[in-house]
């Protein structure tokens, strides 16, 4: 709970691509579910934009 607001996911998240994902893939993609607002904010903050959203899913990706 100390780490709530605080941002540690989304910059935890832009360590994990950046160390990880992206020294083999130019995108990465994400499916959050629709009603986890945090997590959407979360990927936002992380630099993900959102490709398709409609009332039941919402899809997001990232360049590297």
């Amino acid at each position: 709970i100390e780490f709530l607001g605080k941002n540690v996911g989304s910059k935890a998240l832009i360590l994990f691509l950046d160390q990880h994902v992206f020294q083999k893939f130019d995108y990465a993609f994400v499916d959050p579910d629709v009603t986890n607002t945090a997590a959407i904010r979360a990927y936002e903050k992380a630099r993900f934009m959102k490709i398709k959203g409609t009332k039941d899913e919402i899809w997001m990706i990232r360049e590297k």
